[in-house]
């Protein structure tokens, strides 16, 4: 399970929304555990954000220091497109 690195614990006091909100933080989940991501992303939406279910851990290489997600904020359809465009290598 990995989430939660790409945001400062300032940024988690000051920027969750009521969920619907327009332009709505989104926070990326990677898991190998389908019902363990679930509930990280409901803790999340209860944090005030939206999560976005990255896919196996190893995409959460996406999402490392230095990469474009760690180092920026984005609402749901913007941290989709990022997740998409990081290519994960094989092996």
């Amino acid at each position: 399970m990995k989430s939660l690195n790409h945001i400062g614990y300032h940024d988690m006091e000051e920027q969750g929304t009521p969920g619907g909100t327009p332009g709505r933080r989104a926070l990326a989940v990677a898991s190998d555990d389908a019902e363990a991501a679930q509930v990280v992303s409901a803790m999340i939406d209860r944090l005030g954000f939206d999560a976005c279910l990255a896919g196996e851990l190893a995409s959460g290489r996406a999402f490392q220091p230095d990469t474009a997600i760690f180092n920026g904020s984005f609402d749901g359809p913007q941290m989709q497109r990022e997740l998409a465009a990081f290519s994960v290598p094989n092996g």
